[in-house]
């Protein structure tokens, strides 16, 4: 996401307060994805979700790439909103299940270390 603030300041001409705004269907893919995520993997397979969820977060890359190489600094924004809600929402499905799977097969006693390690290599 750093690339595309970077990218709607200096193309398209957002100033630093909108292009953070700009990035808020990240968010909002986060978020809403949350609750069916949580759904699913009482239903599906961990592994299938991280699958589908990377796939998501790869369609949304390759969509933007692909609108950037078409239609160059031009870009609509609506198209960027909509491939940042898909990233969103790939990242939450794909990491629920990860999260899910990591922190079970931790040994009890080392759970807040595991949970700290996983946090930083998150960053």
């Amino acid at each position: 996401s750093l690339q595309l603030f970077g990218f709607l300041q200096t193309a398209q001409g957002f100033g630093p307060v909108l292009g953070g705004i700009a990035l808020a269907p990240l968010v909002i893919g986060l978020v809403a994805a949350a609750l069916p995520s949580a759904r699913l993997f009482g239903r599906t397979p961990a592994h299938q979700l991280i699958v589908g969820g990377l796939g998501l977060m790869l369609l949304a890359m390759l969509l933007t790439a692909l609108a950037v190489l078409w239609l160059g600094a031009g870009t609509p924004y609506l198209i960027f909103a909509a491939c940042l809600l898909l990233f969103g929402a790939g990242y939450t499905l794909a990491n629920t299940a990860w999260e899910t799977l990591y922190m079970g097969s931790v040994p009890a006693g080392l759970a807040g270390l595991s949970a700290a390690i996983s946090s930083a290599a998150g960053q």
